[in-house]
């Protein structure tokens, strides 16, 4: 068994890097050939990570993290490299977002039971006034911006993957 901090290989990042090209597929199927069936999307992201624009007004009312949902009422998906545009409707009006992949904490599409559920990278998290800081500074935050490690029926997170093949 090899020491983990010996490691040159960063099996999170590499999972997560699978996870955003899901999502990317997923999001470019769904602007070629539009939502098929009952498919629809929901994408929870960070609303003050670098890159993501939104109008203000959802920023003062999510200033952490949102929900949107990509079902009916959206127009213009255009999916890049690094972050996808879509314009949706709060309303009545069309509003455009640029949403970069890595903001993204959760991704779920309902009718299929498929969810995904990403580590953000973090450096320095402040919990009761101390810094909590892991070997690797992975991390889920809440809205609340605490230190969460959400589990749902059908996920498994790493660590807990990770721990059942190599019991200490």
């Amino acid at each position: 068994m090899s020491d983990r901090k010996n490691s040159s290989i960063n099996y999170t990042y590499l999972i997560n890097e699978s996870m955003y090209y899901i999502v990317k597929m997923a999001l470019k199927e769904a602007q070629k050939n539009g939502l098929q069936a009952d498919n629809h999307f929901y994408i929870n992201f960070i609303t003050d990570y670098e890159g993501v624009k939104i109008p203000e007004f959802l920023k003062t009312q999510y200033p952490e993290e949102m929900t949107i949902v990509i079902q009916y009422n959206f127009k213009n998906l255009r999916v890049f490299d690094a972050y996808f545009g879509v314009s949706l409707s709060f309303d009545g009006k069309y509003y455009d977002l640029v949403v970069p992949f890595k903001s993204i904490t959760v991704f779920a599409d309902p009718s299929e039971s498929f969810e995904l559920e990403f580590k953000q990278e973090i450096n320095n998290i402040m919990e009761d006034g101390e810094q909590y800081i892991s070997e690797d500074n992975l991390y889920l935050i809440d809205d609340k911006n605490k230190v969460n490690m959400p589990k749902s029926d059908n996920v498994i997170s790493l660590t807990d993957f990770i721990k059942s093949k190599n019991p200490t």
